[in-house]
């Protein structure tokens, strides 16, 4: 024993240590598992080269920026982006002055952008520096990277001559580049301005001492990079005296050779194009609400051209167009532009007697009212130029839009009832209150409600909505022409007031019915519609069960009898009415079904039919008082003879399938002078019934009191029987429910069978019961057989029914007249 105790403290310390190998083994997997799924840092340096290329230059070698250096940005203020390999924002500083170079990064390849500005931003003193490197991060190593940035856009100055300052008494220049703003240096403008790389275009207005005015564009400078500098210069003769002549220079070309316009009279009287504007001033920002309307019936600048159009260039600086495909510049003289028309804008063309389009009006009326904010720009900005066929040009028509947000704000509504098909959704907008609609989402997918119609309560705003609702909150928003949506609200639900009826009468042994009536009839149908029934035996264990429904009752099937049952009703999630409580009714059983209890009556020396030598006993059987027969009609009366002939018992004890079972059967019978072999003068049917029964021998009244207190209800009596009949009589059996109360009687079911035909075997029958009442319960019940089906209660109706469906014999070892015998036994309830 000693022994075996040592081997299992050894084999306990084996186990702990291959435990313990495992989990250090684990532990170097884990540590082997950060190794490959390593982490390392940057460390990070901006630099910024702030020289420009000067293209006027005859080396295009870079020289020294000549603007003071406190003008200029500081590397600390670059924004820092970081992007992984896929391209995608890993991280960002606004500033450099906030990176932090403890940052841990997955090991791998990422790219950086350092930027100061915005490339789409021109104008003056908006230079835009940017420079990028990649670089890859080790595991557990830093990596250090330095970046020089270089400006990206271009820079353009101007210089106006001694001379050309005296020959113009007023001028100015306006660069563009495609898809650009159009920028003006008016005559005293000293700073440089910043465009996006391209081709620049240079529009010239001037105004001569004698009042004489031109615009035309002179020229054209190709392909500009980031980092160059162009300085535009404008000179008369060279300052020298002579016809005039207007020299232009701004590259390396130019200066050797300037660009040459004759300032002839020809030149002067050929006048430009101009432009005649409606509803705004040109370069004057309108502010107005996202998707809203301008105050001026048209919006439109008129350009005329009475040297016939060449182009008509409309440039768009719309980050909410351009996103939606816009062109940034487009000739709409030259160009398809139903894009541009299918989305408001409009442009009629006028013509000369030449045919010759002369005239433009471009509307942006419609277009106006389809501006959103996309992000941060709220800005739209749209330059129209026609040149002409001898290149002269209008002052550029700049539209400026700046839209406000278009606010829609909707609040929380009211809850509306489980059913209901309108609601009043609370909205505010600064913009027109009869654009907006609502929507709300059905199925998976937002609909527009049929019914918006604006309504004013108590002085708030709101929207009459026709919305579909069922039983759980509804996702609603507003939205503004189908364009600009509020936030998702939820139309919550409630149910209406209702309660749980219970009338006892519908509280069966198995089954239920139950009533939910709203406390305002119009939402019943509603209830009726989203009710789920709860049922349950304890209060605490809740089962939702599948009512059938009709008419608003719910039946509750399947229930066990004699038992208590709580019910309550929900028409949506956690909610619940009160509960209500039920019995239901006993499976109760008949009082000696089986027939198995029975008292005799034996008369003796009866006259054997009509032999006054041949004497017999004869006796009578009777069920115990829950059971009835008729033998007090066909075996008590006092006849004048004493015989088989009249005194004859219409039940009978006999072997049943296991113990008694009841005979009852067709018998002739006499209470006066007497029945003979050929004369016949009452006949009765052999009955058993649940009550009692007498027979007034002295009238031949019959009384039957049928029925015995019964408080339940079953669905089906079944029998066990055999029947011999005479000739084609049949048998009757029948069921009655009824409630008896203040001396009333009300039947509230019953079923009936006949059969016919011999059967000299037991056989299961059964008698449905159909109840036509179902608004009372059960005090009595009968169950009723009869051995001919030409019964009657009434003894002399019963008598001449029967006659015929008797025969004379000796049966029983006794003379007497018989009919048809029926056996009953095993008589059961199903519920």
């Amino acid at each position: 024993m000693i022994k075996l105790q040592l081997t299992q403290k050894q084999m306990k310390l084996k186990i702990l240590f291959v435990c313990s190998v495992c989990a250090l083994l684990c532990l170097a997997c884990i540590e082997n598992d950060k190794e490959i799924a390593g982490y390392g840092s940057l460390t990070l340096d901006i630099s910024a080269d702030y020289k420009v290329n000067e293209v006027t230059s005859t080396t295009r070698s870079e020289i020294d920026n000549t603007v003071p250096e406190t003008v200029l940005p500081s590397t600390s203020d670059f924004k820092i982006s970081i992007f992984d390999a896929q391209g995608g924002v890993y991280k960002e500083w606004e500033k450099f002055s906030q990176f932090t170079p403890d940052t841990q990064y997955p090991i791998g390849t990422y790219s950086l952008k350092a930027s100061y500005g915005n490339i789409d931003e021109e104008g003056f003193d908006l230079p835009y520096y940017e420079g990028t490197s990649s670089f890859t991060i080790a595991n557990k190593q830093e990596s250090v990277l330095d970046v020089t940035c270089y400006l990206a856009n271009v820079k353009v100055s101007i210089d106006y001559t001694d001379a050309f300052k005296k020959y113009f008494t007023d001028y100015s220049a306006t660069i563009h580049v495609n898809g650009g703003k159009y920028i003006k240096f008016d005559k005293n403008e000293t700073r440089s301005a910043y465009i996006k790389p391209g081709d620049i275009n240079i529009i010239l207005s001037m105004t001569k001492q004698d009042g004489k005015t031109t615009t035309f564009e002179p020229s054209t400078i190709t392909g500009a990079i980031g980092k160059e500098h162009y300085r535009l210069k404008f000179d008369v003769n060279n300052g020298e005296v002579g016809d005039a002549q207007l020299l232009i220079s701004f590259d390396n070309s130019t200066t050797e050779k300037p660009i040459t316009i004759d300032l002839s009279e020809d030149f002067w009287n050929s006048k430009p194009p101009y432009a005649i504007n409606e509803g705004f001033e040109s370069n004057i920002t309108q502010e107005i609400i996202e998707l809203g309307e301008v105050s001026a019936p048209s919006v439109n600048t008129m350009i005329n051209a009475r040297g016939g159009i060449s182009t008509c260039t409309l440039t768009t600086n719309s980050a909410y167009l351009l996103s939606h495909g816009w062109p940034a510049e487009i000739d709409l003289a030259n160009t398809d532009i139903q894009n541009l028309t299918n989305n408001g804008l409009k442009v009629n063309w006028l013509k000369n007697t030449k045919g010759e389009r002369t005239m433009a009006v471009i509307d942006f009326t419609n277009l106006i009212p389809e501006l959103m904010i996309t992000g941060n720009s709220d800005t739209h900005e749209f330059g129209v130029v026609i040149k002409d066929k001898f290149g002269k040009v209008n002052e550029p028509v700049i539209l400026k839009i700046k839209n406000t947000p278009l606010e829609i704000i909707l609040n929380d509504p009211e809850p509306v009832y489980i059913g209901s098909n309108e609601a009043l959704i609370p909205v505010q907008t600064n913009g027109e209150f009869d654009q907006i609609k609502i929507k709300y989402l059905y199925a998976g997918v937002w609909q527009e409600c049929s019914n918006n119609e604006p309504v004013t309560v108590d002085g708030n705003s709101y929207i009459k909505a026709n919305i579909i609702t069922a039983n759980e909150p509804v996702s609603i928003l507003a939205t503004y022409r189908d364009k600009k949506d509020s936030e998702e609200k939820k139309l919550n639900v409630k149910v209406p007031e209702y309660s749980i009826t219970i009338n006892p009468a519908d509280v069966w042994a198995h089954k239920s019915s139950i009533s939910l009536k709203a406390s305002d009839s119009k939402y019943q149908e509603v209830i009726n519609k989203y009710a789920n029934i709860y049922l349950s035996s304890d209060r605490n264990d809740w089962k939702k069960i599948n009512a059938s429904t009709e008419n608003g009752y719910y039946l509750i099937e399947s229930l066990s009898a004699a038992t208590t049952y709580h019910v309550k009703a929900s028409c949506m999630e956690n909610e619940f009415s009160e509960s209500q409580s039920f019995l239901t009714e006993e499976e109760l059983s008949l009082e000696d079904p089986s027939l198995e209890k029975w008292t005799d009556n034996t008369r003796k020396s009866l006259m054997n039919g009509a032999s006054f030598w041949s004497y017999v006993d004869v006796t009578a059987n009777y069920p115990e008082s829950y059971w009835a027969c008729v033998n007090q009609k066909t075996f008590e009366g006092s006849p004048n003879v004493k015989s088989t002939y009249n005194i004859v018992p219409s039940a009978l004890k006999r072997t049943g399938r296991t113990g008694n079972c009841a005979l009852i059967r067709t018998v002739g019978w006499d209470n006066g002078s007497g029945n003979s072999g050929i004369n016949l003068k009452h006949v009765a049917a052999g009955k058993l019934f649940m009550g009692t029964y007498s027979f007034d021998h002295n009238n031949n009244k019959d009384t039957y009191n049928y029925g015995q207190p019964f408080t339940s209800r079953p669905a089906c009596v079944k029998f066990w029987y055999k029947y011999l009949p005479n000739g084609n009589d049949n048998f009757k059996a029948w069921v009655v429910v009824e409630n008896r109360t203040n001396g009333e009687t009300i039947r509230l079911g019953a079923g009936e069978i006949t059969g016919g035909g011999e059967t000299t075997e037991f056989i299961e029958n059964a008698i449905p019961i159909t109840y036509t009442n179902t608004s009372l319960k059960a005090t009595h019940m009968y169950i009723a057989f009869s051995s001919s089906a030409a019964c009657s209660d009434e003894e002399g109706t019963e008598t001449s029914n029967l006659k015929s469906l008797v025969k004379n014999g000796e049966i029983d070892g006794y003379t007497h007249y018989e009919g048809s015998n029926l056996y009953i036994d095993d008589i059961s309830l199903t519920y």
